[in-house]
């Protein structure tokens, strides 16, 4: 989390325009009538701002070339993976050896996440 995180709720209306993500409203207990501006970075590492935070923050990022990048950018880059290369590994090594990247890996289509849909 960068910032002030929201309180707990449910139910928001939410947009993605121009590179930012809006939300709106929302429930907890009461209606709430706020909104929330966000900016998502292109690449989530790049909002850590050292090699030491970047390397430990156990999602995926490397430092490279003078930047916190996530481990596929990192990778077409020539860098050598964080410590973190593949986390976390929710398939086994046997189905990660086809696919090209972390990313691919930890994917998952989301009607394979619905009940009863295996």
């Amino acid at each position: 989390v960068v910032g002030v995180p929201m309180n707990e709720s449910v139910a928001h209306a939410v947009a993605a325009v121009g590179g930012r993500v809006y939300v709106s409203g929302g429930f907890s207990g009461v209606a709430l009538g706020r909104m929330a501006v966000l900016t998502v970075p292109a690449d989530p590492c790049l909002v850590f701002p050292g090699p030491e935070a970047c390397n430990r923050s156990g999602a995926s990022c490397s430092w490279c070339h003078g930047s916190c990048l996530s481990a596929d950018a990192a990778e077409r880059l020539g860098c050598p993976p964080g410590a973190a290369a593949c986390f976390p590994t929710p398939r086994s090594a046997d189905e990660c050896r086809r696919l090209r990247t972390c990313s691919e890996c930890l994917a998952r289509h989301p009607r394979a996440m619905s009940p009863g849909l295996g």
